[in-house]
């Protein structure tokens, strides 16, 4: 399963984060991710700390599918970004997509 991330992260600047997550995927595992089916991919419209810090860790996400016409929560709100917004209007904001390959048959 390849899964693409809505962008690259750094680690430099988000280091106390970073370990957070870290340490509480040591302990719980796998990270649940909001993603879109993409015929041979997901688009994921979040966690990009949590993909990366699973593929460090050899942790296959379990992932959530939603539909592109969905109305999704999203943790941040910015001036481009409403805290609530359609999965593919999301989607088509992603600039920086990394993607990242899981053991998964879709």
């Amino acid at each position: 399963m390849i899964i693409f991330a809505p962008h690259d992260i750094d680690i430099e600047q988000d280091q106390k984060r970073y370990q957070l997550i870290k340490k509480y995927m040591h302990k719980n595992g796998a990270p649940q991710i909001k993603a879109i089916w993409c015929g041979d991919h997901y688009r994921a419209i979040e966690g990009s700390m949590r993909l990366y810090i699973a593929a460090e860790l050899n942790l296959t996400p379990e992932i959530i599918e939603i539909e592109g016409n969905e109305i999704i929560e999203h943790d941040t709100e910015t001036d481009e970004i409403p805290q609530k917004i359609r999965a593919i209007k999301y989607a088509e904001w992603l600039e920086s997509m990394v993607a990242y390959e899981f053991e998964l048959e879709k």
